[in-house]
Order: C-alpha cells, then structure tokens, then sequence
C-alpha cells in the first residue's frame, strides 16, 4: 500500500465517453473523495445524459487502483473464521432438514426419501434461508457435474460451499491477497482481470458476480467476455448497489454505497438491463433489496463538518439515534411505495442466444 503523498495526481484518467452508450454528454452529480480510507484524489460523480449510467471521472488507473483495497478491505480479510460442510454432513436433524431443504433445489436427489421430499416442501418457507447459508433464492439450483465460477471471489467463501455441494468452482480476484486465503480453503483461482482470465469457452453452469461489475473499467467489456465462457443453458447472477433506492436518495454524497474511487460505475436497475442487453444477455429476474447504510451516512456527513475521522466507524451517539430511525422509516416508506427503490440490484440474467 502506498503512503498517501505517494499516490501523485499522474495516477488519475478522465473517462470522457459514457461505455454504455458512447454520448460525451453528462451532468454533475457531485464531488466525492475516498471517505473509507481517506486516500487522496477528488472523483466527481457524472450521470450520463444520454442512457443515465453513472460514472467518476477522473478515476485511478489501472496500475494505482490496488492501491485503493488495501489488505483490510472486507472481501480480502482472512476467511479462518469460514467453516466448510463438514460438520452438515454429520449425521443429526440439523442436517437432515438442510439436505431435504436443498433437494428442493435438485442437490442430493440420488438420496431423497419420500420423508426428505415432505420434510423439504413443508419447512423450506421457514428454514429456507438458513439452509442455503443466508443466500435463499441467490444459492444456484443444482446442475449434475456443474461448473460453477465467481468473479471477485475474495477469500473464497461462497464457493467452497457450493465445492463441497459437489460443484467444480473456479473463482477469478484481483486480489494477490484474497487468492492466498481462497486457495487455503482449496479454491481453483486466477489472480488478475476478467477479461484477461484463461477461461475455456462456452464452459460454465453458475457464474456469480456479486458487488463486482461496479469495479470494472469497463462493464460491458467484462458481461460480454462472460458470455463467451457461460453456456447457453447457464446463469448468470448480479448484484450491485442501486444508485436510484431509497439510500441514494435520502443519503446523497454520503449515501455509503458510492465508494470512490473504489465504485467506478453505479447502476440502477434500467441502466444494468441495458447493460446485461447489450452484452447479449437476457434478464430472467431483476429485483431490488433494501439495505441499511445510515450510521455510515451519518458518520461521514459528521466527519466532513469536524473535519476529524471517527473511530471505530459506523458509530452513532445517543442524539443521533432518533434521526437514524427517522432515515430508516423514511427508506421502507419509499420501498413499500416502490419495490424499485431497494439499495441493492439483485439480477438473474442467461444467453439471449442472439
């Protein structure tokens, strides 16, 4: 990691052409500065005006962008705390239930008993969640010898649940750090970008790409070098911060889900359709989520006026307590109002086969 007076404005580019749309034409939204690590650059955020995709500009290049993820970014940390499936494999009701509940999703179907299939249809509106490891509908359905692939894998996690399922995972992760602890868990990893991973052609079952597309340089590069290693029967599964939910709207430069320079891109779900399209892509599901980021809102805004870092952030005091709860009734007013005002884009997307 640099030191901040080491990182020199020759370390920044403008993007001037909107990826999406090529129109030079955009409109200010606002400054915006790295408030997660307080390394140095101003990155104003632009929407264009011609199809409303959002970008920064300037931004890091390529070669001093990982100097903005330090090691104690939150998808690098060391995953020793992550277990594997051993322990659900062990005879005991716990894993009873999680097997009938997955066979619901096609996985241990050469064991289901007519008992695992009832156990599974009547409890999964219940345990459902806590069967798929917290992911629900996200969690793939089962293919048989499937081969499954996550773009910004981090430590590896996610894909030594699905490995010990029975799925081939490969994970592709910029990061020289995430791959050690990807690999200690076993997990197939190529270090560097996507569109430069040896991937074999039309190869793949799953692929996800959760929080990812937001980082790229360039998103419809990055879908459209995925498309040539899905398969036509495959799915892919994005999910992104939603630029035009609830959080967006009542937070503004402080809303958490921003990120500069980290967020080179931001979506809303129009924008990613058109995206996903263009790249060849059909969307299958397109839904939003609500996630809650206000005590960061807060602790930035209270920042940038004192002019001091807070520690141990997110941290509220006693007299924010009520704004927060009056943020948050705020935000479900305006997703019960409208399901597209989630914080978080959740899209299912396969081969339009154009």
């Amino acid at each position: 990691m640099k030191a901040n007076d080491e990182i020199q404005s020759g370390c920044f580019e403008s993007v001037d052409i909107c990826p999406l749309c090529d129109s030079e034409d955009s409109e200010t939204l606002f400054a915006n500065f790295d408030r997660l690590y307080y390394l140095p650059g101003e990155f104003i955020t632009l929407r264009c005006a011609d199809c409303g995709l959002i970008r920064i500009s300037p931004r890091p290049t390529r070669s001093e962008m990982p100097n903005y993820y330090p090691d104690t970014y939150s998808a690098y940390r060391n995953p020793a705390t992550i277990h594997t499936l051993a322990k659900y494999h062990a005879p005991g009701i716990k894993s009873f239930v999680r097997q009938s509940i997955l066979g619901e999703l096609g996985y241990f179907e050469s064991r289901r008993t007519l008992v695992n299939r009832l156990v599974g249809k009547i409890l999964k509106p219940w345990f459902f969640e806590r069967a798929t490891f917290g992911y629900e509908h996200r969690f793939p359905q089962w293919t048989e010898n499937g081969h499954a692939l996550e773009i910004g894998c981090g430590n590896g996690f996610f894909l030594t649940y699905l490995k010990e399922l029975g799925w081939r995972v490969q994970g592709v992760d910029l990061s020289d750090h995430a791959a050690a602890a990807a690999r200690a868990l076993g997990i197939d990893l190529f270090v560097g970008d996507i569109l430069e991973a040896p991937l074999a052609a039309v190869s793949f079952d799953f692929v996800r790409m959760s929080h990812v597309l937001e980082h790229t340089f360039d998103p419809l590069a990055a879908m459209k070098r995925v498309r040539q290693f899905i398969k036509p029967s495959g799915q892919v599964y994005i999910e992104v911060p939603n630029a035009a939910g609830a959080g967006a709207i009542i937070s503004g430069k402080y809303w958490f889900g921003w990120d500069a320079p980290r967020h080179l891109y931001m979506f809303t779900p129009e924008t990613l359709s058109r995206l996903l399209v263009e790249a060849g892509f059909r969307i299958d599901r397109i839904e939003t989520k609500p996630w809650d980021s206000f005590e960061w809102a807060l602790n930035w805004e209270s920042e940038e006026h004192s002019g001091s870092r807070i520690k141990d952030r997110p941290r509220i005091g006693k007299d924010q307590e009520s704004r927060v709860r009056t943020l948050r009734r705020e935000a479900d007013n305006l997703y019960r109002q409208d399901p597209t005002k989630g914080d978080l884009i959740r899209c299912w997307a396969s081969d339009s086969g154009d």
